[in-house]
């Protein structure tokens, strides 16, 4: 983590309240003049959650970039789901070395009981457009290294969680390094 930066932390679910808040933190700070196009660095642990949510969140970070902030997201923890999109958007892509990314197809929302067969197929189909909007923010972002194939593959065409610990992450394009833990110093003394 480098501490010369700004850095900001989101550490919950993705959704339209965490994330509108996320938003009101960061805008005041870009909008300052003292940090015209100052680099920010976002620590970031998240589960998942709405993937339209996650969706703005990736715009968001997009509009920071054009304004001229360079953006490093941190993962710490995991980037599941919908984090893993948002992970996407940035400029540098860092995954500690304990840490993990999730990938999976996007989950059919619950409807109330009762609905129709028009209704549940309708939900299905905007499943599927939204999984492939997301996988092809990944693979397009991957530089050639991940593709539609590997992930069917890995996922049994979609049917199940795909979790990429750091060196698949980076073997694969989904982030750009892996920062382990550097080494604690021996210890000098024994323990009774």
């Amino acid at each position: 983590m480098d501490l010369r930066k700004t850095t900001f932390v989101f550490s919950e679910d993705i959704n339209d309240t965490s994330v509108g808040n996320f938003m009101k933190e960061l805008i005041p700070w870009c909008q300052k003049k003292e940090n015209k196009e100052a680099d920010l660095q976002i620590i970031l642990n998240s589960g998942g959650g709405g993937v339209l949510s996650g969706l703005a969140f990736y715009g968001f970070i997009g509009d920071i970039r054009r304004a001229g902030h360079r953006v490093t997201i941190k993962v710490l923890g995991r980037a599941g789901s919908a984090a893993a999109i948002v992970l996407q958007a940035a400029d540098h892509r860092i995954i500690a070395g304990n840490s993990e990314v999730l990938v999976h197809a996007v989950r059919p929302i619950s409807l109330p009981q009762g609905s129709t067969m028009v209704q549940l197929q309708d939900e299905l189909d905007r499943c599927q457009a939204l999984t492939c909007r997301t996988m092809n923010i990944l693979t397009e972002r991957s530089n050639g290294l991940l593709n539609m194939r590997t992930i069917k593959k890995n996922t049994g065409n979609f049917a199940r969680d795909w979790w990429l610990k750091g060196p698949d992450a980076q073997r694969l394009g989904v982030v750009d390094e892996i920062q382990s833990v550097p080494p604690f110093a021996p210890a000098t003394q024994d323990l009774v």
